[in-house]
C-alpha cells in the first residue's frame, strides 16, 4: 500500500483501484470518466485528444504513399521510406 494515501487516511481499496487506473488504456478510462457524468464538450475533447494519440503511435512507421506500414512491398522495402527522408 502507498504510504501517502495510508497517511491521508485513504483507504486500501482505493489505492487499489488508483493502481489499477495508473496502468489501464485510455479507452477504457475514458470510459469509466463516461460513466461519472463526464460533460459533453469535455468528453468530445477527451475523444480527440486518444484518437490523435493512437494516430500517432499505431500508425506512424505507415507509408502514406501506400504500402503495409512495414515497408514490405517488394525488397526489404528500406528505399521507400529512408529515401524520402528530409523531403516532403
Amino acid at each position: 500500500m502507498c504510504l501517502r494515501t495510508e497517511d491521508e487516511g485513504m483507504s486500501r481499496q482505493l489505492d487499489d483501484d488508483l493502481a489499477k487506473l495508473a496502468t489501464a488504456p485510455a479507452g477504457p478510462l475514458h470510459k469509466a470518466l463516461r460513466g461519472l457524468g463526464l460533460p459533453e464538450e469535455l468528453d468530445q475533447r477527451i475523444a480527440d485528444a486518444i484518437h490523435r494519440r493512437n494516430q500517432i503511435v499505431h500508425h506512424m512507421t505507415e507509408d502514406p504513399r501506400g504500402g503495409d506500414g512495414d515497408g514490405h512491398r517488394g525488397g526489404d522495402g528500406r528505399g521507400r521510406r529512408t529515401g524520402r527522408i528530409g523531403r516532403p
